[in-house]
């Protein structure tokens, strides 16, 4: 059920930007739609990135302590974790013989 509201919410955003930079070749960006822009483009990222991650993992990286921060070491795991799901997509496709 979470992966269903994840999915839709990319692509609800996805829509959003592809509306967006319609909009732009016409008439621009001002700074406020180039902010909102940028603010979606960020969260597409954080959705697929989450969408990508395995249960256990994304209750790893939304931890939080006590005061209901994040925890740094847990921020540092999230972009150790993303990187190395970035490179392992990397190897898959191009080292690993096809069956």
């Amino acid at each position: 059920m979470a992966n269903q509201k994840l999915q839709s919410e990319l692509a609800r955003l996805r829509k959003q930007q592809a509306r967006a930079r319609h909009d732009e070749i016409f008439g621009g960006f001002s700074r406020a739609e180039r902010a909102e822009y940028d603010a979606r483009a960020n969260r597409i990222h954080e959705v697929e990135t989450e969408l990508e991650t395995k249960p256990a993992e994304r209750r790893l990286l939304n931890s939080r302590d006590a005061s209901g921060t994040k925890n740094p070491t847990q921020t540092l795991l999230r972009m150790l974790l993303v990187s190395l799901t970035a490179a392992g997509k990397k190897i898959r496709g191009t080292l690993l013989p096809t069956r």
